[in-house]
C-alpha cells in the first residue's frame, strides 16, 4: 500500500478535546479551547475560539476536504470517548 504524504498540519483543524488541562489553551489549526480550573464546586465550560483567518487559509489548501473529514472523524470518536 502506497503512503500519502500529508502537510505536518493534517488532521488538525480541531484541538485535542480529550487532553484540555485547567488554565491552559488546547490549540488546534483553526479551533482552541480554553478552559478554566472549577470556581469551588461549578465547573466552568470551556470557551472555544475559532481563528477566520486561519479557516480561509485552510479552505485554500489542496487537502482541505480530506484534512477536515479526517478532523472531524477524530473529532467524533474524542467525543465518543468523552461520553463513556
Amino acid at each position: 500500500m502506497n503512503q500519502t504524504n500529508h502537510r505536518e498540519c493534517f488532521g488538525t483543524i480541531f484541538p485535542d478535546v480529550l487532553h484540555v488541562p485547567n488554565d491552559l489553551k488546547q490549540r488546534g489549526k483553526v479551533f482552541s479551547l480554553l478552559s478554566e480550573p472549577a470556581c469551588g464546586i461549578i465547573r466552568r465550560r470551556p470557551e472555544m475560539t475559532a481563528n477566520t483567518e486561519q479557516w480561509d487559509a485552510c479552505h485554500k489548501c489542496p487537502e482541505f476536504e480530506n484534512c477536515y473529514q479526517f478532523s472531524m472523524a477524530k473529532l467524533l470518536l474524542a467525543s465518543v470517548v468523552l461520553a463513556e
